[in-house]
């Protein structure tokens, strides 16, 4: 069955030189933690989901959840946020396999951009293969 290019998910990506507990506990109070790992002798790492109620919310919802959490980080949670060494939204795709889909547009506005940056996020896209299709060809 052909599949269409959608929108998966957007997560968000944390490094740091240091452990960042009363950041990690903040984003698990209104996101999902997916991972987290603490680095004795490299950059601890972790990624963060939002969690909606919508079945298929849009890139723009979810980045705009994940920026409003972090908007209201308490003094040591922002402290940990403004260690981080990177902060990145990477938003997911999965490719489609039906050819009468040349294109796919997320769009993303201007002033979640701005957001974005200002709290020091960069973006990221991610494009996994569509695997069923993948599976067949083998």
């Amino acid at each position: 069955m052909p599949h269409s290019t959608d929108y998966i998910t957007t997560d968000l990506d944390l490094y740091s030189p240091q452990s960042f507990h009363s950041l990690r506990r903040e984003l698990e109070r209104q996101c999902l933690l997916l991972h987290y790992h603490e680095h004795e002798e490299r950059e601890s790492f972790a990624v963060v989901e939002c969690i909606l109620e919508e079945e298929s919310p849009t890139a723009e919802q979810e980045i705009t959840q994940l920026l409003d959490v972090i908007v209201k980080l308490n003094s040591n949670a922002r402290k940990e946020w403004n260690n981080c060494s990177k902060r990145v939204l990477n938003l997911g795709f999965r490719t489609g396999d039906n050819s009468r889909f040349h294109a796919y547009k997320c769009d993303i506005s201007e002033s979640l951009v701005r957001q974005a940056a200002v709290l020091g996020c960069s973006i990221e896209i991610t494009i996994y293969s569509n695997y069923e299709n993948d599976k067949n060809a083998h």
